[in-house]
């Protein structure tokens, strides 16, 4: 059980990260060109 979660949590954290990471990129190319 404690690893099937320790996976899940991986994945959802690299999900996350990957949208934030996507998300400031979007951003950043929004703000440099209008």
């Amino acid at each position: 059980m404690n690893q099937r979660w320790a996976q899940i949590g991986g994945t959802v954290s690299f999900a996350e990260f990957t949208v934030i990471f996507t998300a400031l990129a979007v951003v950043r190319l929004a703000g440099l060109v209008p």
